[in-house]
């Protein structure tokens, strides 16, 4: 895989849809508005790709995502090149001793480590991102991605000096 220049990190939940979306239309819904906006995104960054870092990776293929986001009027399905890795870290003590998933900034940079990449990013998530804050966009999970939002990312991609 060529690893690409500029990368839009996406979580689907509470970005790509909305809580209120899903109570009306269930909860593999995408919500068209909001994937607008990540139309809006890779049209105003002509090179820009798309890493799913959402959990719906664990269980569900990029050809069913893209198709998935197709059906909500994505545009740029042939942009999606890849997803972050699950990263796993044993917690608990004694017999309590489990495997769990870190958070999903550091799957992330695990992404970023392991493809040596070099560039510009901006992650969309409603969850918090530690340090990768200077590149997310965090959205509001009631509305999920709005075009202020989508605006920052697009900032963030044209303006913030390359990684690392």
């Amino acid at each position: 895989m060529t690893v690409p220049r500029n990368v839009v990190f996406v979580d689907v939940d509470g970005v790509l849809n909305s809580h209120g979306y899903i109570i009306e239309h269930g909860i593999e819904a995408l919500d068209p508005m909001n994937v607008g906006c990540l139309n809006y995104i890779l049209r105003s960054v002509p090179s820009a790709e798309v890493v799913i870092s959402s959990t719906w990776r664990l269980d569900t293929s990029l050809a069913r995502l893209r198709s998935m986001l197709a059906d909500a009027e994505f545009q740029y399905g042939g942009r999606i090149v890849d997803c972050t890795p699950q990263v796993l870290e044993l917690s608990g003590a004694g017999e309590t001793v489990a495997w769990r998933s870190v958070d999903r900034g550091h799957e992330i940079e695990s992404w970023l480590r392991l493809r040596k990449f070099r560039g510009r990013f901006v992650i969309l998530d409603d969850e918090p991102m530690g340090r990768l804050a200077l590149h997310h966009v965090k959205t509001d999970p009631k509305y999920g991605l709005q075009l202020t939002e989508a605006e920052r990312a697009v900032d963030i991609l044209k303006r913030q000096s390359e990684w690392p």
